[in-house]
This record gives C-alpha cells, structure tokens and sequence, in this order.
C-alpha cells in the first residue's frame, strides 16, 4: 500500500461538557475525530481551544498537513471564563490535574482509540504555552510534546524557568518553543497583581536555556512578528509536523495492525531500509509492542516471559544480524545497538511488571 495515496478526510468534530472537580467548574470540549479511530497514533491537546479553533483553525490546519504528521485526535479545551484563564493558566496545579486526572480519562471513556495512541502533545498560546509546561512538568511523561507559542514564561519573575532550572535530570517531553522579535515590551500591568517585569522574548529565551542546560531535547523559533494569532498560525504547521511526525517504524506498525502487511513484511521491510543516521530514532519511535515483536523475529525467545537480561549468546546473534542489516557500517551499527539495548532491557522490564509474583 502507497504511504502518498489520497486520504481520506477527517472525522466530524463532536463536542461536549466536562464538570471538573479540581477547578470546580465546567467547560466545553471540542474532539475531532481522526481519519482511522482505531489507529490513530497520537493525541494533540489544545489550549484556549476557542482560539485555536476560531483564530488559527488549528483543527483544518491539521487536516491540511495530510501525510506530513500522523493520523491524529484533535482536542479543543475551552477556557471557562476570562478571569478563570487568569487563575488557571499561570503554573496552577489544580489545572494541571484537571487536565490529566480528569480530562484524559473523561476522553478515553467515551472514545476507546485515544486510550491506545502511541504519543500525546499539549499546545498553548501565551499564558496557556505557560499551562502547557507546568503540566508537563508535575506529570511527567504524560506528554511527549509540549508546543508552546509565545508562551509567557516571564511571570512571576521567571518561577517556571527557576522549577525547571532546579531539575536534575531533564523530563521525557520534547518542546517547540517560538516567540516574535518584536515582543520586547518590559513592566507591563497586565491586570492588579500582575505584572510582567522581562519581556515576552527574554521570558521565552530563558526557558529556552534553562531546558538545554539539562540536554532536554528542545526546537525554538524567533520569529518576525509580535504577541499575534497570524505569526502563531504561520508557525505552528513545523510545530506539527515535529510533534506529531510518522516515523517509519509507527507507520510499518500501523500498517501490520491494520492488516495490510505481514510482520515479516513490517519488520524486514524496515531494518533493511533504514538509513546509517536514522537508525536509532528509529528503535526510539518504536511501539513496544512492536519491539519485542522485532526481538522475537531477529533472535527468538530473546524476550521471555521473565524478561532475560543481555547475555553474550545475544551479543553474538546481533552482531551478526547488525553487519547484515548496516552493511559494515560500522556507525550505523553503533548507533542502532546503543539505542537497541537501552530499549532492550526497558522491555524486559515491563515484562517484569507484569508477571505475578
């Protein structure tokens, strides 16, 4: 089957109300649905949803991207009032756990595949690009992306810059960070008890900095414009297409689920097509479902009930499977077997979890 053949469109958007009990409030959500519910592969959260869909379209903007970003849910979170946007966005740790203690559950009850995604992003502007990482940052691992334009990382004097500043070890989440030249403006009163010392751009650059100090994984764009929804429409497509992206892995995997190649045909047709550089974004990006499926068809019995630990008989099977596979190419071998073994021994520790005492 062609990856560029015509798709089809988008599912219908639906809405409904959730009534949260951390916020003690309720608001309105809107869903559209993907082009295939049961395979869909990720999840995109989007803040100030009345903004996303009225000012920047971002649920047609999605559709538009076609085959550049993967088949995806799109969730539009209204905000429930202006003064509960000034409350609930600024680092707010009920809004945070209404978001994953009782959003993402609320979702997945009434639509099954968002419970099997393989990814979920989160996505704000400005003060919702600020909600965005402080959720990120109490849940973390809940989102592997967080997407946010001209977030305003300038309050409270930098905290959430300060919060991630103090971690020791950088979270599992990418960010895509862009902010416009222009938004320089300093000591601005935005309402009483809130004022904005630095400027929109140096707040952003500096949680820029703060998130490589730590080797988080971290695009950002400056772009020619200011605090405005035209410069964040026009950004945001790279923003998509970096947070959602197809891999060829999730892409093999979906097409075997679906049943339209076999898993010899999934997993021959992907190692031996992968070139030197991409090799270990590769086995990063694979389902784990489909890694262990990868072991038990490279070398069998590899991955047990037990979860066997790296022994010298397995060295020596992949060895010779890596030369076949890399040709001699000794880069893409060291590549592919540092990511290979990390995820080795994370699947057999999730074996372990799931074996009874």
């Amino acid at each position: 089957m062609s990856l560029r053949e015509p798709l089809a469109p988008m599912g219908p958007e639906s809405s409904g109300r959730i009534r949260s009990e951390h916020l003690q409030n309720e608001r309105t959500i809107w869903l559209r649905a993907p082009r295939d519910p049961a395979l869909a592969s990720h999840l995109l959260i989007l803040l100030d949803g009345e903004f996303q869909r009225e000012r920047i379209g971002t649920p047609a903007l999605v559709e538009a991207l076609g085959h550049a970003i993967a088949d995806t849910w799109v969730v539009c979170v209204s905000v429930e009032s202006a003064d509960a946007r000034w409350l609930e966005c600024p680092c707010y740790p009920p809004f945070a756990r209404f978001i994953v203690e009782e959003l993402l559950p609320w979702l997945e009850r009434r639509h099954a595949g968002i419970g099997r995604v393989l990814r979920r992003t989160i996505a704000g502007l400005s003060y919702t690009g600020l909600a965005a990482a402080f959720v990120a940052l109490e849940f973390p691992g809940t989102f592997h992306w967080v997407i946010a334009q001209s977030g305003s990382f300038w309050w409270n004097d930098c905290w959430l810059v300060e919060r991630f500043a103090q971690l020791t070890q950088p979270l599992p989440t990418s960010f895509y960070l862009d902010v416009g030249k222009k938004e320089t403006q300093e000591h601005m009163q935005h309402r009483e008890g809130v004022l904005q010392v630095v400027s929109q751009i140096e707040g952003v650059r500096r949680f820029r900095d703060a998130l490589l100090r730590l080797k988080h994984n971290v695009h950002y764009v400056e772009f020619d414009g200011g605090h405005e929804f035209q410069a964040w429409k026009e950004t945001l497509p790279l923003a998509l297409k970096l947070a959602i992206s197809t891999t060829r892995a999730q892409t093999a995997w979906l097409d075997y689920k679906g049943g339209r190649i076999s898993l010899k045909e999934t997993l021959d047709n992907l190692l031996k097509s992968t070139p030197a550089d991409d090799a270990a974004r590769q086995v990063r990006s694979m389902p784990l479902e489909m890694f262990q499926a990868m072991v038990n068809h490279v070398a069998p019995q590899r991955i047990g009930a037990a979860g066997p630990e790296w022994d010298e008989e397995a060295n020596w099977e992949f060895c010779s499977f890596e030369w076949e596979v890399f040709n001699f190419d000794q880069e893409a071998i060291r590549a592919w077997r540092n990511a290979y073994r990390r995820k080795f021994f994370f699947a057999c520790e999730e074996r372990r979890k799931l074996k009874p005492d």
